[in-house]
């Protein structure tokens, strides 16, 4: 097995969360490579971070990642997680667990967090996730793959009467190469979700189906991806990602999604690897960020 450190970082973040549902795990976005592509990877091929995206993507491979995010929301918040990636019956198994942390986060009363009216406007709370992902790929044949994904987890507001709540979300993708330069990708995040509070109000993610293709030759990959909100009246967005490789040393990344710029780029030097994101500042709210992993495979 091999063994890889990662250290993912992001700074001069704001977010706009009310009752601590606002910040969804999902949204903040993992890795620096993925965010610098515009996170337009549901047709990325090998993503070993697929269990947040496109499951059927999880490569066949036995590895661990350990890395961390910091940003600021509010005050700030950091996420660490580790995945491991391994084999069973032949099949690709991604898991995860992570924990999400953010501090003074502004609180509104409302019945998101289950009818609290012990929240004073203008108030703040700590805000805690702790959650595992597994996800899994299944060949359906030498050029197709089928993948699920699924994700349990609790939250809490801290000194607020009944704001903790568990739930669950499934994601299930398919993956195919139409030819050797081309490859396509779906995804259905959230197709099945659940939320309760333990004042029993419940809720549900909102779905979101992901369409994406992906063409590379040589040093070039193109990546575009549609995102189609279902329950918004089937509104969506595009996102777009481009990727130029320099010998397996030196990447030039750079995207779009929904209203924002992203770019970045990656070294490989050895078993040593350092990816830089920038993301602009119409980002769900989120305000720019810089984020960057560092890898050390041992």
């Amino acid at each position: 097995m091999v063994f890889l450190f990662v250290l993912h970082g992001s700074l001069a973040m704001a977010a706009d969360v009310v009752g601590g549902e606002s910040l969804d795990l999902f949204a903040v976005g993992f890795a620096a490579s993925e965010v610098s592509l515009g996170e337009a990877v549901s047709a990325k091929k090998d993503n070993s971070f697929g269990g947040f995206y496109n499951p059927a993507t999880v490569p066949k491979r036995e590895s661990a990642y350990l890395y961390s995010f910091q940003g600021k929301v509010a005050d700030q918040v950091d996420l660490f997680a580790l995945t491991t990636l391994f084999s069973l019956w032949d099949s690709p198994i991604s898991l995860t667990w992570l924990q999400l942390q953010a501090g003074n986060i502004p609180l509104v009363a409302s019945e998101n967090v289950g009818g609290n009216t012990d929240i004073e406007p203008d108030s703040f709370a700590n805000y805690e996730v702790n959650g595992v992902v597994a996800a899994t790929a299944i060949p359906i044949s030498s050029d197709w793959s089928v993948g699920v994904s699924v994700m349990g987890y609790t939250k809490r507001l801290s000194d607020v009467s009944g704001a903790h709540a568990y739930g669950y979300s499934v994601t299930p993708g398919i993956y195919g190469a139409l030819d050797d330069s081309w490859t396509c990708g779906m995804y259905f995040r959230n197709l099945l979700s659940q939320e309760k509070w333990a004042t029993a109000h419940s809720g549900v993610f909102i779905p979101e189906w992901h369409t994406g293709l992906s063409y590379q030759h040589g040093f070039l990959s193109v990546m575009g991806e549609w995102v189609l909100l279902p329950k918004s009246s089937y509104a969506g967005y595009g996102r777009l990602g481009l990727a130029l490789n320099f010998g397996d040393v030196f990447f030039l990344r750079g995207g779009y999604q929904q209203t924002h710029m992203t770019a970045g780029f990656g070294i490989q030097l050895g078993s040593v690897s350092v990816d830089y994101a920038f993301v602009g500042s119409s980002a769900r709210r989120f305000g720019e960020s810089s984020r960057f992993s560092i890898g050390v495979a041992l």
